[in-house]
């Protein structure tokens, strides 16, 4: 008698019982909501106390870590992870480094926590990572899902506040963060969409991060029509935010990102795009006409950021960034100026990924900044599995990436919630399927 092994894809109960998913599954889905949330614990923030840092998703996320280390059977780290982890710890040995050879202008508690949050998040990434490739391709995608779905409702928020603030109608954010210290006053909410978070930048490059996912979830729906117009009134609500946050990094990473897709659906999809990017922007064509003729402030923000006032101002401001880059490349080339090294004017944080990379980390900084994009851009768009939905996704996302990428020149990505939650459940639904092995007799 010989006995042989076969292998085929099954539920994750052979890792994570029912139970055990549906918990896990439901305190993920706060953590999603509650990451839309960037207001501290501590009311006003302090990026070097405790409570300035602490704020309910990272308690939510404590809370997921602790019971799916019950809960998930085995442990599995992503490559992407170990990538991370090793550049982080160069972070830190090029902040000792600046810290022996030329000195640290930031003080040491601050840095300890920048580097708190970084190492924070890839745990978080882990830990989600782990939970999601225990389940079935089913589930995975249904994570996605309710990520457009809490996102989109977080972009809802921003738009009803923004709305409110003209109609004298009660704010949502408002009455949910009274003690919040910074953001705007109650009388500014009318010049761009804020929401829950702390500006319009955060705000910004959250709806972007979760537009670009909601958008290739949809991707995979093409079998369940309703989940997929729901994902699809998400994405268009989310990209209405978009706009009215003004941005502009933000909105032309999204234009850019949806070109790309338009060039790569081609054929009948491109013209069905194209009618829907027709429709859309003719709304907003004869939308904004009218919210400029509203009394409120969003005719000054949008003629803030546009005008030739305005771009000459944020001109400057990059031309400023640039020559703080230089000044610490100019000291330290190699290893950078080392965690918050780089400051423009002494105190404000460079405004890009890449120019903080740089400057912070050197050109080691950038080399290993290149490795994590490269492991990052693998784990989005290489499905590990045999899962059709897998692919719809990654061919959606492809495209979309491009639009990330261009964004992130002016926006810290690494210390983003966002970021590292749709990188966790895009990594999870690219793993290998979970496999058990059934033996059976000849």
């Amino acid at each position: 008698m010989i006995h042989t092994a076969s292998y085929e894809i099954e539920e994750s109960e052979n890792k994570v019982g029912r139970n055990g998913s549906i918990l896990l599954g439901a305190i993920l889905i706060l953590y999603f909501l509650a990451s839309g949330f960037t207001f501290a614990l501590g009311g006003e923030v302090d990026t070097g106390s405790l409570s300035g840092r602490a704020a309910i998703p990272e308690i939510v996320l404590l809370v997921f870590l602790f019971v799916s280390l019950i809960v998930v059977k085995g442990f599995t780290v992503p490559k992407l992870g170990l990538v991370s982890l090793a550049m982080l710890g160069y972070f830190c040995f090029s902040t000792i480094v600046a810290a022996f050879t030329t000195g640290l202008d930031t003080l040491p508690n601050v840095i300890f926590f920048e580097i708190l949050v970084h190492g924070f998040n890839i745990v978080g990434f882990v830990g989600i990572y782990r939970y999601c490739s225990a389940l079935s391709v089913e589930q995975r995608v249904q994570l996605l899902v309710w990520w457009a779905r809490t996102a989109g409702f977080l972009a809802f928020i921003g738009v009803w506040d923004f709305f409110s603030a003209y109609l004298g109608l009660p704010s949502i954010s408002g009455n949910l963060l009274p003690a919040r210290a910074s953001g705007p006053e109650e009388g500014e909410l009318a010049s761009a969409v804020v929401g829950t978070f702390r500006n319009t930048g955060q705000a910004g490059a959250f709806y972007h991060m979760t537009l670009t996912c909601a958008i290739a979830t949809t991707a995979m729906l093409k079998e369940t029509p309703r989940r997929r117009t729901e994902c699809i009134l998400w994405s268009i609500l989310l990209g209405i935010a978009i706009v009215l946050t003004v941005k502009r990094v933000a909105i032309l990473g999204v234009g850019i990102g949806l070109v790309a897709l338009l060039f790569r659906a081609g054929g009948f999809k491109a013209l069905r795009l194209m009618f829907v990017y027709l429709v859309l922007g003719a709304g907003l064509f004869l939308a904004i006409p009218q919210l400029l003729q509203m009394e409120g402030g969003f005719a000054w923000h949008l003629g803030n950021k546009f005008s030739d006032a305005g771009v000459e101002t944020s001109t400057s401001f990059l031309s400023e960034n640039i020559e703080a880059v230089r000044e610490s490349l100019l000291t330290n080339p190699v290893t950078g100026a080392g965690v918050l090294g780089t400051l423009v004017a002494g105190k404000w944080e460079i405004h890009s990924t890449y120019l903080k990379i740089l400057g912070d980390y050197g050109v080691l900084g950038v080399i290993a900044y290149i490795i994590f994009i490269v492991s990052l851009s693998k784990s989005y768009l290489v499905p590990r599995n045999a899962s059709q939905a897998a692919k719809n996704f990654a061919s959606y996302f492809a495209p979309l990436f491009l639009g990330l990428l261009v964004s992130w020149g002016y926006t810290y990505h690494l210390r983003k919630r966002e970021f590292w939650i749709s990188t966790a459940l895009i990594a999870g639904l690219m793993a290998p399927a979970a496999m058990v092995a059934n033996r059976t007799d000849d």
